[in-house]
């Protein structure tokens, strides 16, 4: 890496996801990555796609020394998506990560549901005394009405909370009104329905999952394929995708940060700093998506290849390139026809071979065909 960034490499060179070499960085934890990542000007409040930025995929995996680095580099959680982080701290029950987030600058009373709910709200339905107390503290209101005219201390009656009720006080006299004109104004507007309509936002994770969406479910990111000379697939673009007043590079080589840093040898000393990072799956999912590989078909010609991003398992490689070459291959092998059955074997630049049972290689030939 040390030697890409001398030679020039854009240090905010981003992926499909705009996912930057930074972000990478600091959800491992790699805290000499990141050091020398802010020393050439990498953006420590670089967004991605879906509204995090890297401060945020640190706190979230438990690398406070990251965090640290980033913090001290410029890194906040209010050029992101603020709102969903006390959120997710909530859903975890991760008081200890609410405090994270109000101190790096997430604000933790602002609405963050669909439905016009704050984490306030969020804590009540979960019953979580304790985080309802920490967001009190940081200046949440009880008072705060959601889109159906609901506060926290109307979910907190409603639901037998006694203890939550307690730990709000008396409402004061203009709250007390409103209370009373509350249940007319919401009569038929079906609000017996708890706050469901909350839905999990981005999560912590080691914990759940994190996706960043606000409305969208709690979910992996979907493998993309990369464009490269016009030859590969493009993602269907984020509906945060126009966040971004400036175009970001995206990455399209093998030499590249995102191509260090998805190297075997960085995933190997992440597993054994520890630190309460992803789990070795985890790590897994996450590095295969920046992987790039050529796939070619043989059976279909010289000239059908592509380069895309490698899912998760090899049925998906030949799944998706049994899309693009309009054929039904069967297994993936080498140049040298070695077949491959794990994706774990799989390095960022390979060039691989999709074809069907009946496809042997000419032994004397660098270029393979078919039905012999």
């Amino acid at each position: 890496m040390h030697q890409l960034l001398k030679r020039g490499v854009d240090p905010n060179e981003s992926d499909n996801y705009w996912h930057t070499a930074l972000h990478v960085s600091a959800s491992g934890g790699h805290e000499q990555c990141i050091k020398l990542l802010l020393e050439h000007g990498a953006d420590p409040n670089a967004s991605d796609a879906q509204g995090r930025v890297p401060l945020w995929e640190a706190l979230s995996r438990g690398h406070r020394g990251a965090a640290q680095l980033l913090a001290d580099g410029g890194a906040d959680l209010a050029s992101g998506d603020a709102e969903l982080y006390a959120r997710a701290a909530v859903e975890a029950g991760d008081v200890a990560l609410l405090e994270d987030v109000a101190r790096h600058g997430g604000d933790v009373t602002v609405a963050c549901c669909d439905d016009g709910g704050t984490a306030l709200h969020r804590a009540v339905l979960q019953g979580d005394v304790g985080m309802a107390r920490a967001l009190l503290e940081h200046g949440a209101d009880a008072d705060r009405e959601d889109g159906g005219g609901r506060t926290p201390r109307d979910l907190a009656g409603q639901l037998g909370h006694r203890d939550m009720h307690q730990l709000f006080g008396p409402p004061s006299q203009s709250q007390h009104r409103e209370a009373v004109e509350s249940p007319i104004r919401r009569q038929g507007s079906g609000t017996e329905d708890h706050g469901s309509s909350c839905r999990p936002a981005v999560a912590v994770a080691a914990r759940p999952a994190v996706t960043r969406f606000k409305s969208a479910p709690a979910a992996r990111v979907p493998v993309a394929v990369a464009q490269h000379d016009g030859a590969g697939l493009s993602p269907s673009p984020s509906p945060s995708s126009s966040r971004h007043s400036s175009p970001r590079r995206m990455v399209s080589f093998r030499n590249s940060l995102f191509g260090v840093l998805s190297s075997s040898q960085v995933n190997r000393h992440d597993g054994a700093a520890g630190g309460g990072g992803h789990s070795l799956h985890e790590r897994h999912t996450h590095s295969r998506s920046r992987v790039r590989v050529t796939v070619s078909c043989p059976e279909q010609g010289v000239g059908a290849r592509k380069l895309v991003f490698m899912p998760e398992t090899m049925a998906q490689l030949v799944e998706l390139a049994g899309s693009q070459f309009g054929f039904a291959p069967t297994r993936v092998v080498t140049t040298d026809g070695a077949q491959v059955d794990d994706a774990r074997l799989v390095r960022d630049g390979d060039h691989l071979l999709v074809v069907t049972h009946q496809w042997q290689r000419v032994p004397d030939t660098k270029i393979v065909h078919t039905n012999q």
